[in-house]
């Protein structure tokens, strides 16, 4: 019973320490406008606090549920190769992936081994992209996302957990209060209100086009999305913006070979600066680009870093064609 009872525990603790780690992306998400710093400072701290609580089992688990509350997503590109079936053992990739991580972050009980570990996390690239920044759980929070913010706060709060296993409440609990606001100050005084100089003059339109990924790329919607990007870009002109930003791939097609279309931005370029995402084919090679008109004259930015399953496959070339040729 004994140890049914630890094993429990340990995935409880795992669990909530995953939770809290994974809040701040849950939080923007479902309250919007509503989710004050506070939250995100709480939850960073409680699942800083918990961390170094996690035995072993505790910590693979932590891990396992990180994989999935953080990477759940990236699966979904499944669904447009009707291998739907699929998405589930992206999960359970990533949960492995992350649950072995985390069990190696907390193999010893040593804080200054875990504080060591959990701070260069976000320099360990599984499959060559930085997929887990640790210190992003600070950014909707009173902290700067730093890492050495999060360094820092990994110090303050194993001291506030030490000395609250020494039953020195008032101690611990002014500790951590003075800590964070030690953390916080410097921050908010030194940054929080730069000269207006520094502020930029532009006035930029970001336009968020929402299509449908299976209309995306069907050539019978090509002519209307076209059409439909135009006409934004003709509404943030008449509305005297001076930069309009289109997303990734929002002409989908390989631009540089559609002259007309390139004319066209050219001269209305001419008012108004463009930024848009579309794709560059040169000879056999398709890139996912972006596209800067401005004053008559276009510039190509080829995207390098490709983001792993979504636009490459991550392993050895031949494993990789033989993905490419039998799923996709």
């Amino acid at each position: 019973m004994k140890k049914h009872s630890k094993a429990l525990t340990s995935f409880t603790l795992g669990a909530l320490c995953a939770l809290f780690f994974s809040a701040f992306i849950y939080l923007e998400h479902f309250l919007g406008d509503f989710n004050a710093p506070i939250f995100s400072t709480l939850c960073a701290i409680g699942g800083i606090f918990l961390y170094f609580k996690l035995s072993r089992l505790g910590a693979f688990i932590c891990g396992a549920f990180i994989g999935i509350l953080w990477f759940y997503w990236v699966g979904f590109s499944f669904r447009f190769y009707d291998l739907t079936l699929l998405i589930p053992l992206v999960w359970v990739v990533f949960s492995l992936i992350y649950g072995g991580l985390f069990y190696i972050f907390c193999f010893f009980q040593n804080p200054i081994y875990r504080i060591v570990s959990l701070a260069l996390s976000s320099f360990i690239h599984p499959f060559g992209f930085n997929w887990f920044i640790i210190e992003s759980i600070l950014t909707k929070s009173y902290f700067f996302p730093s890492k050495f913010i999060f360094f820092l706060l990994l110090i303050g709060v194993l001291i506030f957990s030490l000395t609250l296993s020494r039953k020195l409440y008032k101690i611990s609990f002014s500790w951590l209060i003075l800590f964070c606001l030690l953390l916080v100050l410097p921050h908010y005084i030194g940054f929080s209100n730069p000269p207006m100089e520094s502020h930029s003059k532009l006035k930029i339109k970001t336009l968020s086009l929402d299509i449908p990924q299976n209309l995306r790329w069907d050539s019978a919607h090509l002519n209307q999305i076209i059409e439909q990007n135009y006409q934004q870009i003709l509404e943030a002109k008449a509305e005297n913006y001076d930069l309009v930003i289109l997303p990734e791939t929002a002409f989908p097609l390989a631009l540089n070979l559609y002259p007309s279309l390139i004319e066209s931005l050219k001269t209305t370029s001419q008012e108004i600066a463009i930024l848009t995402g579309a794709l560059y084919q040169e000879n056999k090679r398709v890139f996912n680009s972006a596209y800067l008109f401005q004053y008559g004259e276009m510039k190509v930015f080829h995207k390098l870093i490709l983001v792993p399953f979504g636009e490459q496959i991550p392993l050895p070339n031949f494993l990789a064609k033989w993905v490419n040729q039998v799923f996709f």
